[in-house]
């Protein structure tokens, strides 16, 4: 990653030393930070999803997390919900070999997991 935008002794400066401009008006210092702070913000987001967002660069960005993190929900919830029907269907079939067989091995070991799991899933 590029060295950030900065500000150099009243001169704005990109990231390859390039100038952009001199901060020589009153207030200009804090109108150039602000503009440094935000090149530097948006630096890994692509000009054209900025110009997309022009009305709400923020919200649209916060859109596009909430979305990617909507799906990643739902894969978990599904990976969970999959996993979950698997411990109980082991739990049945190990409850059943205790039932029937008085099983005493390990497997009781087994049983007291599963039901942690599935109480806590």
């Amino acid at each position: 990653m590029n060295t950030p935008w900065r500000i150099d002794e009243g001169f704005v400066l990109t990231c390859n030393g390039g100038l952009i401009g001199l901060v020589d008006e009153m207030g200009g210092l804090e109108i150039a930070r602000r503009i440094v702070a935000c090149v530097n913000a948006c630096a890994e987001i692509e000009t054209e999803k900025l110009e997309e967002n022009i009305s709400d660069p923020v919200a649209g960005l916060f859109g596009r997390i909430a979305a990617r993190l909507s799906t990643e929900n739902r894969v978990l919830t599904a990976q969970r919900d999959e996993l979950l029907a698997a411990l109980r269907a082991l739990y049945g079939w190990q409850r059943a070999e205790v039932e029937h067989f008085g099983a005493t091995t390990p497997d009781d070991f087994i049983i007291e997991m599963v039901e942690k799991a599935i109480t806590n899933a």
